[in-house]
């Protein structure tokens, strides 16, 4: 190892065990005291941090002197721990001439941030070494020094390189691609496969990741700047994603290759976590869309909860939109960035409000004060229809690709309202409601309002569910409503429970709850035949698992409850039967699909064996 790399790791370690000892903070030599005071009192510029700059200069500079490793200030020799260590292959360093990119070193390599990162650039044979030697150099340099230094000062909206700035926390571009060269090939059509079926398929419900924008950084990143709205991790994840919707294989990864990019992203996200982005909260959303695909549900919920805590962590909670273009520093126009900021936000409590529902947590944002404007469909999103680099598919020539951008602004007014019902009927400690039955009620005006609110590109008609054409998107918005429907009137259906309960639902309350349950779990049923009949059941959004089987609880519970031949009791079984061979279709993409379809059925069995099943139905807490 080289003599000047031995130096600098002893001269870094003998510092650190100095930072106590007071003793060795003193200047031993008093006539070099005095050089010290006359030749700073000489230098051309008065002012006090130039003057602070020279002297943290020279004590940088003696920090690596050559000449034995010795302090120059105490003139005691500086003690390296006796055991020794390979610090090459430790650190990564083949030779000194790596010691050039020093600054980059002392970011990408923590332990070592006692070294002073000050001319580390600069540091030649002939760095003097000793304090006078030091000084005289910089007097004869003054303008120099002053040059230098206020260069080190940056103004508002002013980038630095990555060398010259703190890098913990971030992967720049040559940090990931000297790591994938060592195990993973490069592979540009299969990845732009995989982040089209992703923005095709997965983003347009929720709008978690903007395109244009994403896009846009991410050649900025591989041009080797610095940005706040792309990161590796969110890459990652978004390949996570695709890779769940094709059959493709990469030929240079064995097994599944979602779970392949999804332990890579969560690896590079254990880098960014310690200085979080916008897209560190992006990557955590996504892969919490895996991790609930794959029936992980705590690994899932925890990766929202943490994007949440990011959210607010970076003030996506305020309205910051007056102030932000003070501070703005990307390649995005000011209005995109600030859409974003708003989107994300509400995208972030969407998803939260379905983790909740989908998991029976409570809601981490539901008291978060916030005073974020409503979400804002995207000016130039348009959908566009991918499986592979061939696939085709006609649609009419009025067809609105544009109604996409609108479906997660509705989505957000829908949860805003179904948040209330989550937190009332299923958070395990709700709030205490005199009548129940007003609240539901109220709920259900709210959400007929909200249906009667969409475009008419984002409405449905159900008489025509053989001819009509509709967004991927769009079906999944209406199939989340009428999960919050049944979910909302699901509480009051089983009026036999009525006594044990202070609430007393009446009959005729029931009845209407039950028929609105009924009529929305038979609309689900519709919604996915509409789906799989133009697209398949390959690629829908993760979270009509749980609309599915909320559905089909629902076909169950009226298949025990009606008698046997009824037209009730044959609709009940086809709808039933269509959940399942949904669910089963699905299970090809989602695990947690297999999952639901095992609960359905199996639930199924055990209520038709049963003649008082129907009358065991478990009720919320409500009280």
């Amino acid at each position: 190892m080289s003599t000047r790399l031995e130096s600098i790791i002893a001269a870094s370690k003998s510092s650190q065990e100095g930072l106590g000892d007071e003793k060795t903070l003193k200047i031993q030599d008093s006539d070099a005291q005095v050089r010290l005071a006359q030749t700073t009192a000489e230098l051309p510029c008065p002012s006090l941090i130039h003057d602070r700059a020279i002297i943290d200069g020279s004590q940088a500079a003696n920090y690596f002197s050559n000449l034995g490793a010795t302090n120059s200030i105490s003139g005691e020799p500086l003690h390296s721990p006796d055991s020794e260590q390979d610090w090459e292959s430790w650190i990564g360093l083949e030779d000194a001439n790596d010691l050039t990119n020093a600054a980059c070193f002392a970011e990408c390599h923590p332990l070592f941030d006692l070294v002073p990162p000050l001319g580390l650039a600069q540091i030649e044979a002939g760095v003097p070494s000793t304090l006078e030697e030091d000084i005289t150099s910089h007097s004869a340099s003054s303008e120099e020094n002053v040059n230098a230094t206020s260069s080190r000062i940056l103004l508002p909206g002013e980038q630095s390189d990555s060398c010259s700035m703190s890098a913990r926390g971030k992967v720049r571009p040559h940090d990931l691609d000297d790591q994938d060269g060592e195990y993973l090939g490069s592979d540009p059509e299969y990845e732009e496969t995989l982040v089209n079926l992703f923005f095709s398929w997965h983003n347009t419900l929720m709008y978690v990741v903007d395109k244009p924008i994403f896009f846009r950084e991410r050649q900025q990143f591989r041009l080797g700047h610095h940005t706040d709205l792309y990161s590796p991790a969110l890459e990652n994840a978004v390949y996570t994603i695709g890779a769940a919707y094709t059959d493709r294989l990469h030929s240079e990864i064995d097994g599944p290759t979602d779970e392949f990019f999804g332990f890579r992203a969560k690896a590079l996200l254990d880098i960014e976590i310690d200085s979080p982005t916008i897209a560190t909260a992006q990557a955590l959303l996504v892969l919490s869309s895996h991790e609930a695909a794959h029936a992980r549900d705590s690994r899932g919920w925890i990766y929202s909860g943490m994007a949440v805590q990011i959210l607010s962590d970076l003030g996506l909670h305020l309205n910051l939109a007056l102030d932000f273009s003070k501070f703005h520093n990307t390649d995005s126009s000011v209005d995109e960035v600030v859409s974003l900021r708003r989107n994300l936000f509400w995208s972030a409590n969407t998803i939260d409000t379905l983790w909740s529902a989908y998991s029976g947590r409570p809601s981490l944002m539901k008291r978060l004060a916030h005073n974020v404007p409503s979400p804002v469909p995207s000016a130039n999103h348009i959908w566009e229809y991918y499986t592979d680099e061939y696939s085709t598919m006609t649609f009419p020539k009025d067809f609105d690709f544009h109604a996409a951008a609108h479906v997660h602004t509705y989505l957000a007014k829908l949860m805003t309202v179904f948040a209330q019902v989550s937190e009332v009927l299923y958070s395990g400690v709700p709030d205490i409601l005199e009548d129940i039955h007003a609240f539901v009620v109220e709920c259900d005006t709210e959400l007929q309002n909200w249906l009667g609110s969409l475009t008419p590109a984002l409405c449905v008609d159900y008489s025509s569910a053989r001819t009509a054409i509709y967004l991927p998107a769009v079906l999944e918005l209406h199939l989340i409503f009428n999960e919050c429907v049944i979910l909302l009137h699901r509480p009051l259906i089983a009026s036999d429970e009525s006594s044990r309960l202070s609430i007393s639902p009446t009959r005729r309350d029931t009845a209407q709850s039950f028929s609105k349950c009924v009529q929305a779990a038979q609309q689900v049923c519709k919604l996915l035949t509409m789906f799989r009949q133009r697209y398949g059941l390959r690629r829908p959004h993760h979270q009509m698992v749980h609309v599915i089987m909320t559905a089909g609880l629902i076909h169950v519970f009226q298949i025990c409850v009606t008698n046997a031949g009824t037209a009730e009791h044959q609709r009940a079984q086809q709808g039933f039967l269509t959940c399942i061979q949904s669910l089963g279709e699905m299970g090809q993409t989602y695990k947690s699909s297999s999952r639901a379809l095992d609960v359905i059925t199996s639930l199924g069995q055990s209520w038709q064996n049963d003649a008082f099943a129907g009358r065991r139905v478990k009720w919320p807490k409500l009280q």
